[in-house]
């Protein structure tokens, strides 16, 4: 009877495997993703739809909800547009999120988080989950990939925060 304990127990093991398995492929999927993106200048509010923006970043196509920003660029502009939403910069989940361990990592996240207009408790592991689950594509990470990875409906971006963040970052 001992025998057919542990043979039972040498069976069962291979359920935490596969619970395991289901919890990181579901990781991988989003319940909830960003549907939008919003950019907000006092009381007037515009919004980019993320689907038209991964649209435009694959074949090129302006869809009329994202015409407002595309039509006033020049093509060089739409190209390099383009080209900073697909291009992949070549990292893994895991090195993202080992990065984002780091003092560094955890300073870029909330410089990030400054652009939001949503309170940074509910931003700053949004913006950590997005950026590791769109490096878990396989394509590198790509901007793309994280904004369709942000996992809050709606991301608001405050348009004075930006113009203060890109002020800062430009030598």
């Amino acid at each position: 009877m001992a025998m057919n304990m542990r043979s039972s127990g040498k069976g069962i093991r291979w359920i935490p495997s596969i619970f395991s398995g289901l919890v990181v492929q579901l990781a991988g999927t989003p319940v909830l993703a960003a549907q939008q993106i919003s950019f907000r200048l006092g009381e007037l509010q515009r919004s980019v739809q993320v689907a038209d923006l991964s649209e435009f970043e694959r074949t090129g196509t302006v869809n009329p909800g994202i015409s407002f920003i595309i039509d006033p660029l020049k093509q060089d502009d739409r190209e390099a547009l383009r080209f900073a939403l697909g291009h992949p910069f070549p990292a893994t989940s895991i090195e993202v999120a080992n990065f984002l361990q780091t003092p560094m990592g955890g300073v870029v996240v909330r410089q990030f988080a400054k652009l939001s207009e949503q309170p940074a408790a509910e931003v700053v592991p949004a913006i950590s989950g997005a950026l590791i689950l769109g490096a878990s594509t396989g394509n590198g990470l790509r901007l793309i990939d994280v904004l369709e990875q942000y996992p809050l409906e709606d991301l608001i971006i405050g348009v004075p925060a930006g113009y203060d963040l890109t002020a800062t970052t430009r030598p």
